[in-house]
């Protein structure tokens, strides 16, 4: 039944092309608008200076970093459309669902002769397994390194070694999807608690790990776009009596990140948008 439907699709991809790209136009157009209420719905005042910059930036590296995770996983070596493809699909997961993100990619290979719409299926779902995986490992290493008494980042380098020996050793890019993945986590995690400790006058490690344990839960509840409240909610459910977070004010805090990767996604929407300009 499966292989009927996607037979059925690649067929309406190959009879349909000029069709099809409207529609990836629209739904692009659509996610946008999901993502303006979702903007809109915001109740806070905020300025947008230096301090989100940064933050800002550190998260739209971290996606360059899953731009590079998904080109092994769909082509098996980095490439621009890939890269590309990536970037501009992020506006995607707005739309209830999630279904943007497939459907933009999707669409990316029109320009061949054979569009393989289950290449790209089969894509979107490798890469969320490994998103949670690697998530999870992320946040489970440092309850290792507090049992052990390392400092965390010197527990995750000698992960990091691990998992590349591992490459070297068994030669399956699945290794460097867990790497890349791994390493697109830690700079969520400095692009948290940079912004935490200019809020709060500390750093936090705990806080950017209980916030990245919380976007990982959300990624498993597809029917809401981008996560959006799922996030906020275990965030608050699991730590709110949290010692190390008792400086925190958890609501402005979820509503100003929140705030910063909307501004991630658009400003990634819009290079992904240039490089594929760039490269027609």
């Amino acid at each position: 039944m499966i292989d009927r439907l996607v037979i059925l699709l690649d067929n309406f991809l190959n009879n349909n092309i000029s069709k099809v790209k409207n529609l990836n136009r629209l739904v692009a157009v659509v996610c946008m608008v999901f993502l303006i209420q979702v903007f809109n719905q915001e109740e806070i005042s905020y300025a947008l200076d230096l301090n989100f910059l940064v933050s800002i930036f550190l998260i739209f590296i971290g996606y360059l970093f899953q731009t590079i995770s998904w080109s092994y996983i769909i082509s098996e070596k980095p490439n621009i459309k890939t890269l590309s493809s990536w970037l501009t699909s992020i506006i995607g997961k707005y739309l209830p669902l999630k279904i943007g993100i497939p459907i933009l990619r999707i669409t990316d290979d029109l320009n061949t002769n054979n569009p393989n719409s289950r290449k790209y299926l089969n894509g979107v779902l490798i890469e969320v397994f490994f998103q949670l995986t690697s998530g999870i490992f992320f946040t489970g290493l440092y309850i290792f390194s507090q049992i052990i008494s390392v400092n965390y980042f010197i527990c995750f380098a000698f992960y990091l070694i691990l998992l590349y020996s591992g490459f070297l050793f068994y030669k399956n890019q699945y290794f460097l999807v867990f790497i890349f993945n791994s390493i697109t986590y830690l700079l969520y995690l400095f692009a948290v608690i940079y912004f935490g400790s200019i809020l709060y006058g500390e750093v936090i490690i705990e806080l950017g790990l209980a916030y990245i344990f919380s976007a990982i839960i959300s990624l498993i509840f597809v029917g809401s776009p981008a996560g959006i409240g799922v996030r906020e909610y275990f965030f608050i459910l699991l730590f709110q009596n949290n010692i190390a977070l008792a400086s925190v004010n958890f609501i402005e805090f979820l509503i100003l990140m929140r705030l910063i990767f909307i501004f991630a996604d658009l400003f990634s929407y819009s290079v992904g948008k240039i490089i594929k300009f760039l490269n027609t």
